[in-house]
């Protein structure tokens, strides 16, 4: 649970679930996420990978078999998902 920032990559595997906001140059989905979801350059979601919230790269290329449930914006020119505001008490990541 929270949020991910990375400079190059993000790669989620098959049994990984991330409840949070991930930013990143690059990203491999085969597992779960759920919130936003931006890769700069290249996001690849997997035939195992669920995606629920927005979805936002550069370029994008999506097998057989995914699930992805939420708004997606795919090009040079695609805007950042809105921020999500924090909760009471959560202290800033960054």
């Amino acid at each position: 649970q929270g949020n991910i920032r990375a400079g190059k990559a993000v790669v989620i595997g098959k049994e990984g679930l991330v409840e949070g906001d991930i930013f990143t140059q690059d990203a491999v989905v085969s597992g779960r996420v759920k919130g936003s979801l931006r890769a700069e350059s290249r996001l690849e979601v997997q035939a195992t990978s669920q995606v629920e919230g927005e979805i936002s790269a550069g370029r994008m290329q999506v097998e057989e078999g995914s699930n992805l449930s939420g708004t997606v914006k795919i090009g040079k020119g695609a805007p950042e998902p809105a921020p999500v505001p924090r909760t009471a008490g959560e202290e800033p990541q960054g």
